[in-house]
């Protein structure tokens, strides 16, 4: 098998969706999914969130009636120059095939922005 020329076992579709980050009952902030696969994503949030942080990703999704909610931890952390705002990349932890499959369907239905 030739060696993979990235570091992502999966592929990511750029999106412009909104939603929400949160780590259980101590904090939720608004986020926003720049890109997004099977595996993780990448969000637009006010703050930073600390490396290795265990969260909940909320995507707000057009064809579903409820948030898509999946249990990720924070990959990497990038500061936006001369603000509090940041990138986070979040890595999914697929916990029922339910969201997976659910994710799946969002993937297929979004389009490029």
């Amino acid at each position: 098998m030739p060696p993979r020329d990235h570091f992502r076992a999966f592929a990511r579709r750029l999106v412009a969706l909104e939603g929400s980050v949160s780590a259980g009952d101590a904090w939720v902030q608004p986020a926003r999914v720049i890109d997004l696969g099977l595996g993780g994503a990448r969000l637009s949030v006010s703050q930073a969130i600390p490396l290795g942080t265990p969260v909940d990703v909320a995507i707000t999704a057009p064809h579903l009636w409820d948030p898509l909610v999946i249990h990720a931890e924070v990959a990497w952390v990038a500061i936006q120059e001369g603000t509090k705002s940041a990138r986070v990349g979040v890595r999914f932890q697929h916990r029922a095939g339910a969201t997976l499959r659910a994710l799946t369907d969002l993937l297929a239905a979004s389009v490029y922005r």
